[in-house]
């Protein structure tokens, strides 16, 4: 058994569930340590993606909240 501080686990993850987990906020990148650079350029593409996805919602419900203000 190893040692109480080196509790890390070696896994794979499709793209996509890595995604949903940024965008979700349930991780983060600081999360990771890339053991390649394929999968650094991955990450950094993702955690892109997924605050420009968060961007864009934030910046969608805004303008849906000054719609319905002046229906008002």
């Amino acid at each position: 058994m190893q040692s109480a501080d080196n509790n890390h686990i070696r896994v794979e993850i499709a793209e996509e569930t890595l995604l949903r987990l940024l965008a979700g906020g349930q991780v983060c990148a600081a999360d990771f340590r890339c053991l390649d650079c394929k999968s650094k350029q991955c990450l950094w593409n993702l955690c892109l993606r997924s605050c420009a996805n968060r961007r864009d919602k934030g910046f969608n419900e805004m303008l849906l909240q000054e719609v319905a203000g002046s229906l008002r």
